[in-house]
């Protein structure tokens, strides 16, 4: 899997939700920079949760065949999903791990059919699409992890050693963060070193940006329902980066909240802006937006009628 779907899913993935599932944690590499998960049934009942469930993608077409061809739908079949990443330019592994509802005998005959090849560890099935870029193993019928072939022979060792702990410095931090949103992110790589994986040539540039430079970590979330919740918190490496960085959101609002008369987009993300509150304590930066589900229905709307192909000329 490339970094760009690494960090794809991680963007696109999400009364309080339940804690991140701790059988799913207890299979992610000891050595995890990047953890996100998204509880799929609150998001289920929120237009906006329905919303990014629809995008979410895999680049694997065989994979993506295999899981039509068994009757699998992950906005219905899926309760939970965690995604995590060591993130590593020499080594870079990933883990995608869920929970939910596998009719394993459908998958073995769709995999089978689409070409696939089946191997043996621990007694556990793993399942390769062609090429064998990324694999796939249900560890029992509610269960099942996706990744690399390492990553998902480790996942599949650690949740056969019932009882025992995480390593990942990340998970003693994933507990109250999962318990407060419904999706759900936590890195310890530099915000900058994403930049590389994002397709939009523009974004990626200003993610490098001096704006950025100065984050060294980043957690957050989205809490689902009639008024979405929107919450990041940013490690710097200063309280002078910490302060410069809140100087330049607080710019950037301005100048949106300016530029609302111009279209009917910026008024609406103007409107958004002002509920949107930044604060800085010492090397520390948290911003945290409610909009109501209404107000981003609006803006969605707006979107596709922007990119709707002009209609063809009589």
């Amino acid at each position: 899997m490339t970094k760009a779907l690494i960090y794809a899913l991680f963007v696109l993935l999400p009364s309080l939700a339940g804690a991140a599932d701790s059988a799913l944690l207890s299979m992610v590499m000891p050595d995890a920079k990047v953890l996100s998960g998204v509880q799929v049934d609150s998001a289920r009942n929120s237009a906006f949760g329905r919303f990014v469930l629809s995008h979410m993608q895999l680049d694997d077409d065989n994979f993506k065949r295999s899981l039509s061809d068994a009757g699998f739908d992950p906005r219905r079949d899926l309760t939970e999903i965690l995604m995590a990443s060591n993130w590593s330019d020499a080594n870079s592994r990933w883990l995608l791990l869920a929970r939910g509802s596998f009719n394993i005998p459908k998958f073995t005959t769709a995999f089978a059919t689409a070409g696939g090849t089946t191997a043996t560890f621990l007694g556990v099935n793993i399942f390769s699409g062609k090429p064998a870029d990324s694999v796939v193993a249900f560890l029992d019928a509610g269960v099942a992890a996706m990744g690399d072939l390492d990553s998902v022979k480790g996942a599949i060792q650690r949740y056969q050693q019932h009882g025992s702990k995480p390593g990942s410095a990340l998970i003693a931090r994933v507990a109250s963060l999962s318990a407060a949103h419904d999706f759900w992110f936590i890195t310890l790589v530099p915000v900058t070193e994403f930049a590389g994986a994002v397709p939009d040539p523009n974004l990626s540039q200003a993610m490098q940006g001096g704006m950025l430079q100065g984050i060294t970590e980043a957690s957050g979330g989205v809490k689902f329902g009639d008024v979405v919740q929107f919450s990041v918190q940013a490690l710097t490496r200063t309280e002078k980066d910490a302060a410069s960085l809140l100087e330049v959101v607080h710019f950037l609002s301005g100048l949106l909240k300016m530029n609302r008369e111009k279209d009917v987009a910026a008024s609406q993300i103007g409107s958004l802006i002002d509920s949107l509150e930044a604060k800085a304590r010492g090397n520390v930066v948290t911003l945290t937006l409610a909009v109501t589900e209404a107000q981003l229905d609006q803006i969605m709307n707006t979107a596709k009628q922007e990119n709707k192909p002009p209609a063809a000329k009589q």
